[in-house]
């Protein structure tokens, strides 16, 4: 009777039991991917305002110093996006499907920033996507994501983690808005043309 006893207090667990235990298990192991996931995207976007500001900073520096923001090709005149960070041949669009007036590299935009302004120019920091670099616009970026129109300046152009920002709130602050236009520096076709904007200056071309 005792061993009987004994027996009936070490069974193990039953099937039903076992399948608890795993999607238990497996329920926290999602939770705590998703915790980790959010914690990294959090801290890019945070980069990304960061970057913003310094970004910002050294393009009135510049003008400060030159009395003009950088030329785009090198032109006065000229509008239009070039690539922060990028020389000559570069982009920073990767499988850009549709997109019209893809932003390039500019040799003249990075030696206008670098050394003086950056020891090492920052770059957005995901690579594998859409936009992997912050552009610098010089043009109209007429209707934003919210219906406003907004005149021509110059611009950063950026993307917040989750991509395709299509509202102000997507852009996170600095007085960001989103611009969704079909002209100027986020001038595009296809789902591409979606970018928060930053003005840093008025038109005076």
């Amino acid at each position: 009777m005792l061993y009987q006893k004994l027996k009936k207090q070490r069974r193990g667990f039953t099937l039903i039991e076992l399948l608890v235990v795993i999607a238990i298990i497996g329920l926290l192991a999602t939770m705590a991917v998703t915790a980790l996931n959010n914690a990294r995207i959090k801290t890019r976007d945070t980069r990304r305002k960061s970057d913003i500001v310094e970004i910002r900073k050294a393009l009135y520096f510049y003008y400060d110093g030159n009395g003009h923001y950088p030329y785009i090709n090198a032109n006065p005149i000229s509008t239009g996006r070039q690539c922060i960070g990028i020389l000559d041949g570069g982009d920073c669009y990767t499988a850009a499907v549709g997109c019209s007036a893809k932003p390039t590299g500019s040799t003249s935009l990075y030696n206008s920033l670098s050394p003086k302004y950056f020891q090492k120019i920052p770059l957005d920091p995901t690579t594998n996507r859409v936009v992997n670099s912050y552009i610098y616009g010089k043009g109209n970026v007429a209707v934003g994501c919210s219906g406003a129109s907004y005149p021509e300046g110059y611009w950063i152009l950026w993307w917040p983690d989750k991509g395709r920002p299509i509202s102000d709130a997507d852009c996170q602050g600095l007085g960001v808005v989103a611009c969704c236009g079909s002209a100027g520096p986020c001038a595009c076709t296809g789902g591409e043309g979606y970018f928060c904007a930053l003005k840093i200056g008025d038109r005076d071309w």
